[in-house]
């Protein structure tokens, strides 16, 4: 075995960059067109998002997830590099794009105890949206350094005979033995409700405020901090009392303050705070299948999001929907949560 000479939060951390490019270089991918087709959006998400609990089941069976992040990164480079007609571009880059985020949440749970890790690996994607979308010439330098980063994690690693948790929890069959597998159907359907209903709230909601990029800009950046402070603060103060608080601080915000910009945005910041928070709670109930368990948590992403910006309503019953929406979420951790507890999934007071 190689020595390791990356330490694990130096991957984390070269793991949330390349995060950043991945999502540019798609966005700009698909920016490039004058007018994009439909379709190619359609199929461009489905495979980013959709297939993740398909391709997450590759790291969790060969293990050497970062050798999966090349290959992701060499994917999404062909895709996005090549002279193909652009629906095909689409489907290339959004598998690419579910490759890259199962294999890096893969190597993220695996070397991690806790939710603050999964935070800082999530958060960055939404800022190489907004960079591709908005600057679609950035896509060939966003190329060069994904490669050479994706290069060093794989070869400045040490060995992939793979990779063991840092952290005092263990994995395995000990931790799954007190569960049914209806038990555990019953508690992912709810986590998976709470990721969907959370994407139809932030989706439904209008912001007459929203208009310019820098505006734009600071949105995503609320984003961006809800989701790295989420698993931190998760961390520090539990589970439960992190999404009650920041929840139901969203939803008052984003319900009652939608025409004013600077509740809105700390809103943006609240509601984004539990997200690593139903990643890591559908992990604890798949400790052994991290791919799988982050990728059918994206999966719930597209949906929920579709399903948002197919709703066209205003005033009190935007409002309304949201509520409940962001309700039924909370609802759903807390329940989660509680049998998680029962099941004792977490021995060292994380939850």
């Amino acid at each position: 075995m190689g020595e390791k000479r990356l330490t694990d939060q130096n991957s984390i951390i070269i793991l949330s960059v390349c995060h950043l490019l991945v999502d540019g270089i798609s966005a700009a991918t698909l920016s490039q067109e004058p007018k994009p087709l439909l379709i190619a959006l359609l199929l461009y998400n489905t495979f980013a998002f959709t297939t993740q609990c398909l391709t997450g089941m590759l790291p969790d069976k060969f293990g050497h997830g970062r050798t999966f992040v090349l290959l992701s990164s060499m994917i999404l480079a062909a895709g996005a590099l090549l002279p193909l007609p652009y629906v095909v571009k689409a489907i290339i880059v959004g598998s690419g794009n579910s490759l890259f985020h199962v294999s890096g949440g893969y190597i993220t749970l695996k070397h991690s105890n806790n939710m603050g890790p999964l935070g800082v690996f999530v958060a960055p994607g939404a800022i190489g949206l907004f960079i591709g979308t908005n600057y679609n010439k950035i896509c060939l330098p966003f190329i060069i350094l994904l490669l050479l980063l994706s290069a060093v994690l794989l070869f400045a690693g040490g060995s992939e005979a793979e990779e063991e948790p840092t952290g005092s929890r263990q994995k395995g069959e000990s931790q799954t033995a007190d569960i049914t597998n209806g038990e555990r159907l019953l508690l992912t359907c709810l986590l998976l409700l709470a990721i969907a209903a959370r994407a139809v709230g932030g989706s439904v909601v209008y912001f007459p405020w929203k208009t310019g990029l820098l505006v734009s800009g600071v949105t995503v950046f609320c984003v961006f901090l809800g989701k790295t402070l989420g698993g931190i603060i998760a961390d520090r103060y539990g589970i439960h009392q992190t999404a009650i608080v920041s929840v139901v601080t969203a939803s008052v915000l984003i319900v009652f303050f939608t025409q004013w910009m600077i509740p809105s945005l700390i809103g943006q910041i609240a509601l984004n705070i539990s997200m690593p928070i139903t990643l890591y709670l559908i992990y604890l109930l798949y400790p052994d299948s991290p791919g799988f368990a982050f990728g059918i948590a994206a999966a719930a992403l597209w949906p929920g999001t579709l399903l948002g910006k197919a709703i066209h309503l205003t005033g009190v019953w935007s409002g309304l929907l949201t509520a409940i929406c962001f309700a039924a979420g909370l609802i759903a951790i807390y329940i989660a949560e509680k049998k998680l507890i029962e099941y004792k999934y977490n021995s060292n007071s994380v939850i």
